[in-house]
């Protein structure tokens, strides 16, 4: 049980070494369609809609934005069918890992409807001006795509999704999703896991040792 404990102790440390808080001060989760915009100002780094946007009159959109990450979801569905794209833009500031990031996204969408997903980096939330990742674009249904960029420049920065739904003409006309973009792991936080379970297992063995 102590060598249990022991390395279970390690591994602890060796991850919030490598741990950081919420990257966060402000975001904000924006929803546009037919020349309607609704805007909700996150609150630790979560922002919430659940309500009516033009023509799409179910949209469920959570935006939460972590440490070197940002993930949007949301279900959004138009009752009587609209020719009105649906946008949904989700930002967060104070980044400040630099480099590569990936984009994953996967989920499901009516037969007409078309799902495009994008990110930027830029100095203020909503900001499109660098893109970060190419846009992912489906048409088809269950979807799911991935893809990577890198950020450059001065810190802090803003990270902005931004994801454009068109050709909802049809009654009942249905899309859910989730979309992350996240910063790639450096090598120096894979070596101090590496070495914390290195040590973890110094130290069984000396335990297991000690035993015989």
């Amino acid at each position: 049980m102590k060598t249990k404990i022991i390395a279970s102790a390690v591994v602890a440390a060796a991850a919030l070494m490598v741990s950081s808080p919420l990257a966060s001060a402000n975001s904000e989760l924006q929803i546009i369609s037919g020349g309607v915009t609704n805007t909700v100002a996150g609150v630790g780094g979560v922002a919430s809609y659940n309500g009516v946007v033009g023509n799409w009159d179910i949209n469920v959109t959570t935006g939460i934005a972590g440490a070197n990450s940002i993930d949007v979801n949301s279900v959004d569905k138009t009752t009587s069918g609209t020719s009105n794209p649906l946008e949904i833009l989700w930002s967060a500031d104070g980044f400040t890992k630099l480099g590569g990031y990936d984009a994953q996204v996967g989920g499901t969408l009516s037969a007409g409807l078309t799902d495009s997903f994008s990110s930027y980096y830029d100095s203020t939330l909503l900001g499109t001006t660098h893109s970060l990742t190419a846009p992912l674009t489906f048409s088809t249904s269950p979807f799911a795509g991935t893809d990577s960029g890198s950020v450059s420049g001065s810190v802090p920065f803003v990270l902005t999704e931004e994801v454009y739904i068109t050709g909802g003409t049809a009654a009942g006309s249905l899309t859910s999703f989730d979309y992350n973009l996240s910063a790639v792991p450096d090598g120096g936080s894979a070596v101090i896991l590496l070495g914390g379970a290195m040590t973890a297992m110094v130290l069984i063995r000396s335990k297991v040792g000690k035993q015989k």
